[in-house]
């Protein structure tokens, strides 16, 4: 008979965090037993699943796209992806080579502050465009909104106090940008109260919002890849907008224009092309 173990013995076990497990199930890859009181309990398949979840996450694939991998029971895409993923790795490793010898060339040749400042360009020059830009969006003026927006947009900073910090501001400039546009439409009042109500409880959802940080890092991501990068269609596919898939509700096609809006001309053609995808 299998083992089984509580959520903080196999947190112990596989060295993963209670959150890390509870997204993991969340996303379906795992679905362990539980006792008369409710708690979760982890068999030999669960942390099996979970030790190749983690070591997986190593390759920089995201939770979303470690879950799709595991869940197929052929593993024939794997040999392809990871592959692909040793080859951008040895392609970073080269870049990144060549930038630590400019960096060694800029101190030998320029002392004092004025290399400090070459070298600091020289980095910035060499991170992800669609970061920035989303960073600057999200300290530009924003939008007053309702009272009670406000207070729940700041509520969800210390609700939310362990995601990364300049991840979730990102993540909360968009959802700020797409509110506003709800508190503008032309509606009648008590539909547009029924859409914000309902739109304002995903703010409120761990599952949600880490899904929803979770799919901006990866969109983030996109603008280090080539339109054809494999991890790309990954992401399609994952997100439903793969040929073929699913269609799309107003709330979400919402969202991706906002977030198509504050990239503008930045988006890279990988990004480009999820958000075509989603709005057609």
């Amino acid at each position: 008979m299998d083992r089984i173990l509580t959520k903080a013995q196999c947190a112990d076990i596989t060295g993963l965090s209670s959150i890390a497990i509870e997204r993991y199930e969340t996303q379906g890859l795992i679905n362990p037993l539980r006792n008369d009181v409710g708690d979760r309990l982890y068999g030999a398949k669960e942390i099996s699943l979970l030790y190749q979840a983690k070591h997986l996450s190593l390759t920089g694939l995201a939770p979303m796209q470690i879950n799709t991998l595991l869940s197929k029971p052929e593993n024939a895409e794997w040999a392809d992806i990871l592959t692909h993923l040793k080859q951008q790795t040895e392609a970073e490793m080269t870049q990144l080579k060549r930038q630590h010898q400019h960096i060694s060339s800029l101190l030998a040749e320029t002392p004092g502050n004025n290399a400090s400042n070459n070298i600091s360009n020289n980095i910035s020059n060499n991170i992800g465009k669609n970061t920035v830009n989303i960073q600057h969006s999200a300290n530009e003026p924003q939008m007053s909104l309702p009272p009670a927006l406000e207070q729940l947009l700041s509520e969800c900073k210390q609700t939310f106090s362990h995601l990364p910090e300049d991840l979730f501001d990102r993540y909360l400039a968009l959802n700020r940008q797409l509110l506003s546009q709800l508190v503008t439409m032309k509606w009648p009042q008590v539909t547009k109260n029924m859409v914000i109500g309902g739109y304002t409880k995903t703010l409120q959802s761990l599952d949600m919002v880490n899904e929803g940080c979770d799919f901006l890092r990866q969109f983030e991501q996109l603008a280090m890849l080539d339109e054809d990068d494999i991890r790309v269609d990954l992401l399609l596919k994952q997100l439903g907008l793969a040929k073929g898939g699913r269609t799309l509700n107003e709330m979400e096609k919402m969202f991706y224009r906002v977030l198509s809006e504050q990239l503008g001309s930045a988006a890279s053609p990988a990004q480009q092309r999820v958000l075509k995808a989603a709005l057609g």
